[in-house]
């Protein structure tokens, strides 16, 4: 299923979790112990003292990724496989969850990654995951700013 990006809405209901609507579909994703929520325990100011920070557009291992900052949490999107991402900083790690098409769903479209930020906020390391909770990490996601924020590319 490809979904054009205008029906695809994400938001975040506290002790609840994650809700998807997908074209016509709704997912929720439930997080029952807070711990593993990346939605809690975080916060948005990463080293760079920006509230927007990393906000902006970014050449990753799975194509260009465009993050927003809004109210505290960092959503986006990226190329590979029209992918989603969510989560939030803290420091400079982003903790996060991807969804991929076509089912945007654990356990083969979606998974668990982190980013750590460089102290200049122009690249990014970090691992990824199949599915949600504990497990091997299946491999790595960087990448690196291209539209000039924090003195990018």
């Amino acid at each position: 299923m490809n979904v054009p990006a205008e029906r695809f809405r994400m938001w975040y209901e506290q002790e609840k979790g994650v809700v998807l609507d997908i074209g016509d579909r709704h997912y929720r994703v439930i997080y029952p112990d807070p711990s593993v929520d990346p939605f809690f325990g975080g916060n948005s100011v990463a080293s760079t003292g920006s509230t927007t920070f990393p906000a902006g557009k970014w050449q990753t291992t799975f194509g260009t990724m465009v993050l927003q900052v809004q109210n505290g949490h960092i959503r986006g999107v990226y190329t590979h496989d029209n992918g989603r991402i969510t989560g939030t900083l803290n420091g400079r790690r982003l903790v996060c969850r991807w969804f991929e098409a076509p089912s945007y769903r654990p356990t083969h479209d979606a998974g668990e990654c982190y980013f750590d930020f460089s102290k200049n906020g122009k690249t990014f390391t970090g691992k990824w995951r199949y599915s949600f909770g504990t497990g091997k990490w299946d491999g790595e996601w960087s990448g690196y700013r291209i539209d000039g924020r924090n003195g990018g590319r």
